[in-house]
C-alpha cells in the first residue's frame, strides 16, 4: 500500500472465504508506507471479509510521533485494523524493522493498555514463523496424537478391553462435539478424553459450553465418561456457574484421565433405566388444550384421603425479550382471573447475554403473595443459572414443557394429592410490556386478591401520574430560577459597566478643563507676544502651540476609542433586553414582579448610558471647537 486508491487485488476473488469462514493456511503479508496508513483498516476489513484471516503488516514508516495512542497517525489505524482481526478470531502481527519505531509502538500499546493485542517482530520471516508455530505448522504445535502430547509413550499400550477416544478441539468445533460424540458412540467408544485447544484472545461462551454438556450428556447415556483435560479457568467457571462442574472428569493430564476411565469401567457404569427415570405421574392423554396425568402408586398411608379426578386451569405464558419487566403485572392480572397455575415458557432465551432477568425474581415474589403456583419451561442451562443467582428456587426452573407440567403436578399433589389431574391449557404471548404501571417492590396496602384490584391499579396509575405532573412542575420552577439568577447576574455586569462608563465621563471632563485651561494660556501668550514682539518668544509659542496639538490628538484618538466601547456596552445591553424579553415570555406569571423590577433598572441603565454618550458627544464637539481656536490662535501667530 503505497497511498494511493485501494485496489482489489485479483487473488481476492479466488477460491471461497467469508468473514465467518476463514481460509486454513493462508497468509497475507501487507506492507504499508506512511501514505497508506489511513486507509490500513479498510484493506484489513477487506481482507478479512475476503477469509483472510492471518496477516503480517509490514511498517515502512519514518517514525512514530509522540502523542495520545488515539490520535497517533500510526498507531491509531494500526490498532483499528488489530481490533477488527481480533473480532473474528483471526491472527495479526506487525514488523518494523527499525528499533525506534518497535520501542515507539510498545509505549504507545502500554499507555492505551493494548500490550496484549501488539504483536511486534523485527522482520517478516519472524512473525511468519511465529504464525507456523501458532497454526501447528512448526515445533510449538504438536499434533493430535497420543504420544506426541505426552500422554502415553509410543510403546504403551492402553488397557484392555477398554477402547479410549481421544479429541483435540478447536473453539470453532466445539459446536460440531455432539455430533462427533454420537459418532463414536455409535462405534462403541464411551471413553473421551478431551482437550480444547485455546488460542490467544479466545474466550468460551455460553453456547460452547452447552455443546460440551451435550456432548457429554450423550456419552454418560450409553454408560461412558468424558474427561476434560487442563481446562481453561474461565471454562471451569462456566460449569461451576451452569451446575455442571460435577459433570465432567477435570483432569491434569491424559495419564489421569484414562485412570479415571479405567476405574469408571471396572465399576461397570451402566446407562440409567427407564424405571430409573419414570417420571412420578403418567400421562393419559395429551393434547394442545389439555394434559390428564394420572399419579403412580407411591404407598400412601391409608389416612391419606386421595381426591378422584381434579380439573384445574392452566395458562401458558410465551414470554419475550420485551414482555419481562411485565410479567409482575400479567400474574396479578391473571391471579384476579382465578388461575393460580402458569408455566412461563423461556424458549426464546437461548443465553443470558444482554439480558435483564430480575423482574422475574419479583414475579416469583409476587406469585407467593398471590398463593400462586409458577414454573418455568423451556430454560437452557445457562437461563436456570442465572435465574438461581437470582435467588429463585432451581425446582421451578425446567429444561422443557414436560418436565414444567411434571413439577407443577407434584405441586398441586403435595396441596391436594390425587389419583387423576386434568389441566385444562391455555396459551398467550407475553412479547411487550402493558399498559399498566409497573408493581411495586413493596407489597400494597390494597390486597393482591382483592375485588378492587383494578380500582387499586387506577389509583396508582392517577398517583403516577400526579407525581409524573409535580417532577415536571420542579423541573420548571427550576428553570424559572436559573433563569432569572441569570439575568441577575447580566443586571449585575451591566451596573458595572455604567459604573465605569461614569467613572470614564468623569476622567473626559477633566482632561477639557485642562485642555482649556491650556488654551486660555495659550490666548496670554499670544497676547503678550503680540504686546512686546520679540521672535524667540514667538518660537517658544510656536513649540507650545505644535505641543498643545499633539496633545489634543491624542485626546480625541482616546475619545474616539471610548466612544466605540460606549456603542459596544450599548449592543450588549440591546443583546440582554433580548433575552429579558424572552426570559418575560417564558417564565409567565412566576416571574411576573422580578420581570418588571429587572425591567425599570434596565430601562434606568440604558437612560444612563445615552446620557452618558450625550455628554460624550458634547465633549467632543467641545474639543473639536477648541482644535478650531487654536488652529486660529496659530495663523494669527503666524501672520505676525
Amino acid at each position: 500500500m503505497d497511498g494511493g486508491l485501494l485496489r482489489e487485488e485479483g487473488w481476492l476473488t479466488q477460491g471461497e472465504g467469508s468473514a465467518f469462514v476463514s481460509r486454513p493456511n493462508e497468509l497475507v503479508c501487507v506492507r504499508v508506507s506512511d501514505e497508506a496508513l489511513a486507509s490500513l483498516p479498510i484493506k484489513v476489513q477487506q481482507l478479512v471479509d475476503r477469509g483472510f484471516h492471518a496477516l503480517v503488516v509490514e511498517l515502512d514508516v519514518e517514525g512514530v510521533p509522540l502523542d495520545e495512542p488515539g490520535e497517533n497517525r500510526v498507531f491509531a489505524p494500526l490498532l483499528q485494523a488489530i481490533k477488527h482481526v481480533e473480532q473474528f478470531v483471526g491472527w495479526i502481527a506487525v514488523s518494523a524493522s527499525r528499533e525506534d519505531t518497535r520501542r515507539a509502538l510498545v509505549n504507545l500499546a502500554t499507555a492505551a493498555n493494548e500490550r496484549e493485542a501488539l504483536a511486534l517482530y523485527p522482520d517478516v520471516a519472524s512473525a511468519v514463523e511465529a504464525y507456523r508455530a501458532e497454526a501447528g505448522e512448526g515445533e510449538a504445535r504438536p499434533d493430535a496424537r497420543a504420544s506426541d502430547w505426552g500422554w502415553i509413550p509410543d510403546e504403551a499400550t492402553p488397557a484392555v478391553g477398554l477402547d479410549v477416544a481421544e479429541v483435540v478441539l478447536e473453539p470453532a468445533e466445539l459446536g460440531e462435539f455432539p455430533e462427533q460424540a454420537r459418532e463414536l458412540v455409535q462405534r462403541g467408544r464411551v471413553y473421551l478424553t478431551v482437550r480444547i485447544h485455546r488460542p490467544r484472545g479466545w474466550e468460551p461462551t455460553s453456547a460452547h459450553v452447552t455443546a460440551l454438556v451435550q456432548g457429554r450428556d450423550l456419552v454418560e447415556a450409553a454408560g461412558g465418561q468424558v474427561a476434560l483435560v487442563a481446562p481453561a479457568e474461565d471454562l471451569q467457571a462456566w460449569l461451576r456457574l451452569l451446575g455442571e462442574g460435577q459433570g465432567f472428569a477435570l483432569v491434569d493430564s491424559a495419564d489421569e484421565a484414562e485412570r479415571l476411565h479405567a476405574a469408571h469401567s471396572a465399576r461397570g457404569s451402566k446407562a440409567p433405566s427407564l424405571a430409573e427415570e419414570s417420571p412420578p405421574f403418567t400421562v393419559v392423554t395429551e393434547s394442545e388444550h389439555e394434559v390428564r396425568l394420572r399419579a403412580q402408586d407411591r404407598g400412601q398411608p391409608n389416612e391419606v384421603v386421595l381426591l378422584g379426578h381434579t380439573e384445574l386451569p392452566a395458562r401458558i405464558v410465551l414470554l419475550g425479550r420485551a414482555g419481562v419487566p411485565a410479567l409482575p403485572g400479567r400474574l396479578l392480572q391473571l391471579a384476579s382471573e382465578d388461575v393460580q397455575d402458569v408455566l412461563v415458557d423461556l424458549a426464546r432465551f437461548s443465553d443470558v447475554e444482554g439480558e435483564r432477568l430480575e423482574p422475574l425474581r419479583k414475579a416469583i415474589r409476587r406469585a407467593d403473595q398471590a398463593s400462586m403456583r409458577v414454573v418455568f419451561a423451556n430454560a437452557s442451562p445457562e437461563v436456570g443459572a442465572m435465574l438461581e443467582l437470582l435467588g429463585v428456587d432451581r425446582r421451578r426452573v425446567h429444561p422443557s414443557l414436560e418436565a414444567a407440567i411434571q413439577a407443577l403436578a407434584a405441586w398441586v399433589y403435595g396441596v391436594a394429592p390425587f389419583e387423576e389431574l386434568t389441566l385444562s391449557l391455555s396459551r398467550e404471548a407475553l412479547t411487550e410490556a402493558l399498559a399498566v404501571p409497573a408493581v411495586p417492590d413493596t407489597p400494597s396496602e390494597v390486597g393482591l386478591l382483592a375485588p378492587n384490584a383494578e380500582e387499586a391499579l387506577e389509583l396508582r396509575e392517577e398517583l403516577a401520574r400526579a407525581r409524573a405532573r409535580l417532577d415536571a412542575l420542579s423541573a420548571e420552577r427550576d428553570a424559572a430560577q436559573a433563569r432569572a439568577s441569570e439575568a441577575e447576574r447580566a443586571r449585575s455586569a451591566l451596573e458595572a459597566q455604567v459604573r465605569t462608563l461614569r467613572e470614564s465621563a468623569k476622567a473626559d471632563e477633566r482632561r477639557l478643563l485642562e485642555h482649556e485651561q491650556a488654551r486660555r494660556r495659550a490666548e496670554r501668550q499670544l497676547e503678550e507676544q503680540a504686546a512686546s514682539g520679540p521672535s524667540g518668544e514667538a518660537e517658544a509659542l510656536r513649540a507650545e502651540l505644535e505641543q498643545l496639538r499633539e496633545q489634543r490628538a491624542l485626546e480625541v484618538a482616546d475619545l474616539e476609542d471610548q466612544l466605540r466601547e460606549s456603542q459596544a456596552a450599548a449592543a450588549d445591553l440591546a443583546r440582554v433586553r433580548e433575552e429579558l424579553a424572552e426570559l418575560r415570555a417564558q417564565s409567565g406569571a412566576a416571574g411576573g414582579d422580578e420581570s418588571s423590577q429587572l425591567r425599570a433598572e434596565l430601562e434606568q441603565a440604558n437612560q444612563e448610558i445615552e446620557q452618558v454618550s450625550h455628554e460624550r458627544e458634547l465633549l467632543r464637539e467641545e474639543l473639536e471647537s477648541a482644535g478650531e481656536m487654536i488652529e486660529r490662535l496659530g495663523k494669527e501667530l503666524e501672520r505676525s
